[in-house]
Order: structure tokens, then C-alpha cells, then sequence
């Protein structure tokens, strides 16, 4: 018989949408490439030769029982952790990370000098756009 905790988790409304969707997009291709489009509009389904699975994801549970949505970031004068960081496929990685580096580099952690090497990749390009 399930108690306590499980018990709690189990008649959560919140998580039990949260593994319907996940299952959902495991099994259908379908599902997965829509939820993609919602962050890279895009992306067709063609773009596709098969079926993914969902990844695992390890949600933040507040000491009330909610699911954190959103990331959390935590610092201090010698660390800086992200946590809850929740992105289909990474898609919003390389912005975030930017917003990231120019939040340290504000802060004076960081020592940021421009490269003028020819790059794909432009800090400054992507930090000016988000």
C-alpha cells in the first residue's frame, strides 16, 4: 500500500500532468516534435527519421510540496550554482549561458576579453539579442 510521501506525490495533480506529458512524448513522435516547435518553431517533422524518448528530468520540490517551474540560480561570494534548469533538447542553453557569463562578468567573476578570431559563435551577438 502507498504512504506518505508516495501517497502525497500520487494524488498530486501537478505531477500527474507532469508524467502523463512526459510518457506522452515518449511514445509519440508526434507530441515530442510539438512541444520542440513551441521553443525552434521551425522544426517540421520531417526533420525527423524516428522516435526520441523523453529525458529524464529531476524537478525542484519545495518544502511545501509544489514543483519549482523555474530555474534557480544561488550564490554567494565564492560559488554560483544553477539548479532546476529544465530546456527541451538544450534549445534555450547558448542564450542562457550568455545571460549567464554576462551576469558574472558584471559581477566581476569574470575577466572577459573580446576574441577577435572569426567565430560562429559572437558572445556579444547573442548577449545583445536576448
Amino acid at each position: 500500500m502507498v504512504t506518505g510521501n508516495a501517497k502525497k506525490l500520487f494524488t498530486n495533480s501537478e505531477f500527474l500532468s507532469l508524467i502523463s506529458k512526459e510518457w506522452l512524448r515518449s511514445i509519440s513522435k508526434t507530441a515530442m516534435i510539438r512541444r520542440v516547435q513551441k521553443f525552434i518553431p521551425k522544426v517540421k517533422p520531417e526533420f525527423f527519421s524516428k522516435k526520441g524518448t523523453a529525458g529524464i528530468r529531476s524537478p525542484i520540490i519545495t518544502p511545501q510540496g509544489k514543483f519549482l517551474s523555474d530555474v534557480m540560480e544561488l550564490e554567494n561570494e565564492h560559488s554560483f550554482h544553477i539548479i532546476n534548469y529544465n530546456s527541451p533538447g538544450a534549445t534555450g542553453a547558448p542564450a542562457y549561458s550568455a545571460f549567464i557569463v554576462q551576469k558574472l562578468r558584471d559581477r566581476g567573476f569574470l575577466d572577459y576579453k573580446e576574441d577577435s578570431k572569426e567565430s560562429i559563435w559572437s558572445f556579444d551577438d547573442v548577449i545583445n539579442q536576448a
